[in-house]
């Protein structure tokens, strides 16, 4: 169904945006993409944007472009952008599926990796409500009074995305907020206390004791009588959206499910919390604030330490191992035991999203410590999620059918192999925490140089290289956002080293997220607040930005299949040739920990021979020139702080 069309005629448009919007499709046609920053493109009409894909539609497939692949191959070459939905509003007003298709012709990236956008809690979008309902949050009002509902407005963005040549990824937790709709309506799946009047544990039970079999079958079963009798009352089946609800259909489940979750409160029901990523066990039930009205829970490590300051209480693990004990490690005597029910129901999830929405790709969040919560058996030190789960999930994205999904895991590290043995094609990498510096570049080299020869027959396993991530203005990471860290010259450097470092069989594909390609900033506290970032639109960046990617475009074949023939790294500088064929690129750089240089030579004697041109692209000026001294070397005069400069050789 081609959504765009039966959008367009639930709004009035004249000829002037009309015309616009061909104008953005011709220049869309030509070159690949639009060159405006992402407050133009925001600032259009939302009539501008749907006329926009409704004549794309008329030539572009709506189909995902990677559905035909044998493999999920094609992450190794796609480059991925974050997007927040809703995040992408202008001033007060929150941005919405409409708003965020703005951005879509102008992100460089392949892959489009969406942020949670079902609802949420507590203004964190990462604190999900739901695993199926879409969020009011992120959705036009309007076209929905209009009868474009949610799921369709859904469905629009993926076409669009397809539409684009590029390919769309959801992004899975293994939690939910504490009170979830799926908490309420399947509580078996989760970990629970009950509390008396006084806030005690009922039944003067320990925690442990709760936690056995049969006394969380009778909070269980407590739980479901409440929530059956408020959907008997309240004659619904569900509380979660149904296609075709209307705004008021979808409000009144939402108030619904608020006084729900006051029931729960006041009866002394409550999910008990994820731990902290080096606690041990589960978290322990600690009191209870009156003040503020919620329980509390102690986080220990291993050795007994509180780790509360690092704990994110507001959220509740599924219950993917029973007998897990509290705040301690497992012994001997531990029976642990997975649980089936709950792992078919996390490994289904993404399928919806797959089969009802046709999504390519599932990012998992929160993978950072996987290998080191388990024992020697695989099995859990603490209530995280296991690798052998996640293994099963990844083997069930790809049915016989769709084998070409792919699957993303959120770690910042290099562990490649690991991940690839259960299924990920790629992990998060951990660039987006470093700067440019002649460490880095030495450390880059090396992983480069591993990642050749694991994947000297065929892509097997990488990592993204992320100029930026979605949480790094967190408090624990860099503290405000990379881009204010780096500035324009910085974030100038790490989108040039992202195209010119990693090459060949390293299959390494850039990682972004919005706002990148004209230094927008505020995606951290976009994702945890009810805000959008701040759209700067800085053109002088905007202009760097595709003038990196133009070029990378033009020697994409040179950098995938091209071998290093030399590098070098100086405590100021840094430089490295590769070669394809008949053409040699000798990407040169001067790193973050130095000061620049005032001269740098680079002998080509014995490296490279019968040189016809030499030609420059300086990144700082968006321009390219001829070199006519001699071809024996490469002679740098005045090389600036955290400068950047490509030579583009023909032999």
């Amino acid at each position: 169904m081609n959504l765009w069309s039966i959008i367009v005629k639930t709004l009035p448009w004249n000829i002037k945006q009309y015309e616009l919007a061909v104008s953005l499709v011709n220049e869309w046609k030509q070159n690949g993409y639009i060159h405006k920053t992402c407050r133009e493109m925001l600032e259009l009409d939302d009539i501008v944007i749907i006329l926009f894909y409704n004549i794309l539609e008329e030539t572009e497939s709506l189909d995902s472009p990677v559905q035909h692949n044998p493999d999920s191959s094609w992450m190794f070459e796609s480059d991925f952008c974050f997007i927040n939905i809703r995040a992408t509003g202008i001033g007060e007003k929150f941005g919405d599926l409409i708003q965020a298709s703005k951005l879509l012709p102008i992100i460089r990236a392949k892959g489009i990796h969406l942020g949670p956008f079902t609802s949420y809690d507590f203004g964190t979008i990462y604190a999900v409500t739901s695993t199926k309902t879409i969020s009011k949050n992120v959705v036009n009002h309007l076209l929905w009074e209009k009868g474009i509902c949610p799921d369709e407005q859904l469905r629009a963005f993926v076409q669009a995305t397809h539409m684009l040549g590029k390919c769309v990824g959801f992004d899975l937790e293994p939690h939910v907020a504490q009170f979830a709709k799926p908490v309420l309506e399947h509580p078996e799946y989760f970990r629970w206390i009950s509390l008396d009047e006084n806030h005690k544990l009922r039944d003067s039970l320990s925690q442990e004791r709760q936690l056995c079999e049969e006394p969380q079958e009778e909070i269980h079963n407590q739980v479901n009588q409440i929530v059956h009798n408020c959907l008997i009352r309240e004659k619904i089946k569900t509380i979660e959206s149904e296609f075709g609800d209307s705004p008021e259909d979808y409000n009144k489940k939402e108030n619904i499910y608020y006084d729900l979750i006051g029931e729960l409160i006041r009866k002394g029901y409550w999910t008990i919390p994820s731990h902290t990523w080096n606690g041990v066990g589960i978290p322990a039930y600690d009191g209870y604030y009156l003040k503020d009205n919620y329980a509390k829970f102690i986080y220990l490590d291993q050795f007994g330490n509180d780790q509360s300051q690092y704990a994110y209480g507001i959220v509740t693990p599924y219950n993917f191992y029973r007998n897990v004990p509290v705040n301690r490690l497992c012994d001997k005597s531990t029976n642990l035991e997975q649980n089936k029910k709950v792992v078919e129901y996390y490994s289904n999830i993404f399928l919806y999203w797959r089969n009802e929405f046709k999504f390519d790709f599932v990012r998992h969040d929160s993978l950072d410590h996987i290998f080191d919560s388990i024992d020697e058996s695989g099995n859990p030190l603490t209530d995280r999620i296991t690798p052998s789960i996640l293994s099963y999930c990844n083997k069930k994205s790809r049915s016989s059918k769709k084998p070409y999904i792919g699957n993303l895991a959120e770690r910042m590290g290099y562990e490649y192999e690991q991940y690839k043995n259960i299924g990920f094609d790629l992990l998060l990498g951990n660039e987006a925490m470093d700067t440019i510096s002649s460490d880095f570049m030495m450390n880059q080299f090396k992983i480069n140089e591993e990642l050749t020869t694991y994947n000297s027959n065929e892509p097997k396993a990488s990592c993204v290289f992320a100029t930026d991530t979605h949480d790094t203005g967190n408090p624990h990471m860099w503290g405000q956002p990379l881009v204010e860290v780096a500035g324009v010259d910085g974030m100038r450097l790490r989108q040039f080293v992202s195209r010119f470092m990693p090459l060949g069989s390293t299959c390494r594909p850039k990682y972004e997220v919005i706002g990148a390609q004209d230094l927008s900033f505020g995606l951290y506290h976009s994702n945890i607040k009810n805000q959008n970032l701040n759209w700067v639109g800085n053109q002088y960046f905007n202009q760097v930005y595709h003038y990196i990617e133009d070029v990378f475009e033009s020697v994409r074949e040179t950098m995938h299949k091209g071998i290093l023939l030399a590098h070098k790294v100086d405590s100021n500088y840094s430089w490295w040739i590769i070669r394809y064929n008949n053409q040699i690129l000798v990407p040169v750089i001067s790193t973050e920990n130095g000061t620049g240089t005032d001269y740098l030579q680079i002998n080509l004697k014995g490296i490279v021979e019968n040189i016809e041109k030499i030609e420059v692209h300086d990144f700082y000026k968006c321009e390219k020139f001829e070199v006519h001294d001699s071809y024996d070397e490469i002679k740098i005069y005045n090389l600036q702080h955290r400068q950047c400069l490509l030579y583009q050789i023909q032999i």
